[in-house]
């Protein structure tokens, strides 16, 4: 396994910058720093991806796979009450669950 060092690139420009290289010898350490990377690269690209496989809890109730599927494909129709209930019913049933009409309500009722 190879360690790798973090240094910043800036310092490494500094560093060879530093040094009298020819624009020969630039070049050549340019080339095989590519030809290096592109190695590297492929490598990564041939190693095996591993999947990630998320575990699930079922609960004691949950309905099985096939059955959500059936129930997705086949939704009930949604049931409403038939009755109509006026808006003085609905004040008297905000006013009886929290004993105050909710501010925001008021100007509906």
């Amino acid at each position: 396994m190879t360690a790798t060092t973090t240094i910043p690139l800036e310092g490494i420009m500094t560093f060879l910058n530093s040094m009298s290289l020819s624009a020969q010898n630039k070049r050549w350490l340019g080339e095989h720093l590519i030809e290096q990377a592109a190695k590297e690269e492929s490598m990564a690209d041939d190693a095996p991806h591993t999947k990630r496989v998320a575990k699930v809890k079922r609960r004691a109730n949950s309905p099985s796979d096939e059955e959500l599927e059936r129930r997705m494909t086949n939704p009930a129709p949604a049931r409403f009450p038939e009755t109509d209930i006026s808006c003085s019913e609905i004040k008297g049933i905000i006013d009886a669950n929290s004993g105050r009409l909710i501010k925001g309500l008021e100007r509906w009722l």
